[in-house]
């Protein structure tokens, strides 16, 4: 036999060794390489769970965020509308008056206004007749008039009165009824700490009085 035949046996046999060795291997411990496979897969999972957790919670953040920046602007929004409303109030009688008193000075002046309540011919008997009335006449006329006209700026601002009067008292009873409920709730967990509270003691006391009891039985026996 020659030094190439011997070369060829010699690597023959490793490699025969080596593929039974890898073969003996796998034979001896199958369950580590799926042990090992599933172990990856729960890490994996694990990490896709928490990421997952994560965005949910930085979403619930940002939501929470802009709540509340809203209620900030929509407290904001109140305050502001609730000034522009007492201001246009206000306008809006200073102009009403002044319409009122400009309607009494032309109809004692006896211009005839077809929009104008009692401002025709007919209110002034003297004026249909082409005479003028006096002073005193245009006077009474126009005090007449803008009596009338501000009588109904009076209705109409008294029947806004009443309708803000009544939404007010609705909300009032509402404001009392869910008062009264707050009330009863905060009694309610009150009463429920209160009895969580004696139970507590009551357990406390029970493990004390074991204990002295079982130190007790400890010290006769001893001394026995």
């Amino acid at each position: 036999m020659d030094y190439r035949s011997v070369f060829r046996l010699i690597v023959g046999t490793s490699l025969s060794c080596a593929v039974l060795t890898v073969a003996a291997a796998i034979a001896q411990d199958p369950g580590d390489s799926r042990s090992e496979s599933r172990s990856a897969q729960d890490r994996d999972a694990g990490a896709g769970a928490g990421d997952s957790a994560q965005k949910i919670d930085r979403a619930i953040r940002a939501y929470e965020d802009r709540a509340a920046q809203e209620l900030d602007r929509t407290r904001k929004d109140l305050d502001r509308m609730r000034k522009e409303l007492g201001e246009l109030t206000d306008l809006r009688l200073d102009v009403a008056i002044a319409v009122a008193e400009l309607r009494a000075e032309m109809a004692g002046s006896g211009i005839v206004n077809a929009g104008m309540p009692g401002a025709g011919p007919q209110a002034f008997p003297g004026a249909a007749q082409g005479s003028k009335p006096s002073d005193q006449e245009h006077r009474n006329q126009r005090a007449s008039a803008l009596n009338q006209q501000l009588r109904m700026i009076h209705d109409q601002v008294r029947a806004e009165i009443h309708q803000a009067r009544a939404q007010t008292d609705q909300l009032v009873a509402e404001l009392r009824a869910l008062r009264t409920q707050q009330h009863q709730r905060h009694d309610q967990e009150k009463a429920v700490r209160q009895n969580h509270g004696q139970t507590q003691d009551r357990e406390s006391r029970a493990r004390q009085n074991k204990d002295k009891e079982g130190g007790e039985r400890s010290s006769g026996d001893d001394s026995k």
